[in-house]
């Protein structure tokens, strides 16, 4: 199997330019010039006696002032070879965004996350639960005002 991993074991570089443009990813947000590697992919072929064959790829994203972001053509991962399936859960884990699981992990995710994100959890949060619908207008207004 031939493996070109990301030089950055965290999958974020991080290159400021201007205050005011971001770009948000997985609850996150960045400065124009970051960068992030994108959740693999997996394509697998040649299902016959010889094992599966396959390839692994994560594409580099670059957070850009004006167009969100865009794909670097640069990979984070390429791995390629017989039963490549059996090592993309690693690649899962160490490049995608997972939601939390825990109480605390949720806390710590709000601790962090942008009014936009903060704002559309409120509105699944209030569309789950409709006896909460007065409490619920009061707090949308407020998150929409953007103090």
């Amino acid at each position: 199997m031939r493996v070109k991993a990301c030089l950055f074991a965290l999958a974020v570089c991080s290159v400021p330019f201007s205050a005011d443009a971001q770009c948000d990813y997985a609850g996150q947000t960045y400065t124009v010039g970051a960068t992030v590697c994108e959740c693999p992919s997996l394509k697998v072929g040649d299902l016959g006696s010889t094992g599966a064959k396959g390839q692994i790829t994560s594409r580099r994203l670059s957070c850009t002032k004006d167009q969100g972001w865009l794909d670097t053509h640069m990979l984070c991962v390429e791995a390629s070879g017989v039963h490549v399936q059996d090592v993309y859960p690693r690649y899962v884990a160490l490049f995608c965004p997972r939601v939390t699981v825990t109480p605390q992990e949720t806390e710590r995710f709000f601790d962090v996350a942008s009014r936009e994100h903060s704002l559309l959890a409120v509105r699944a949060i209030c569309r789950r639960f409709d006896t909460l619908e007065q409490a619920c207008k009061t707090l949308i207004e407020g998150l929409g005002k953007g103090n």
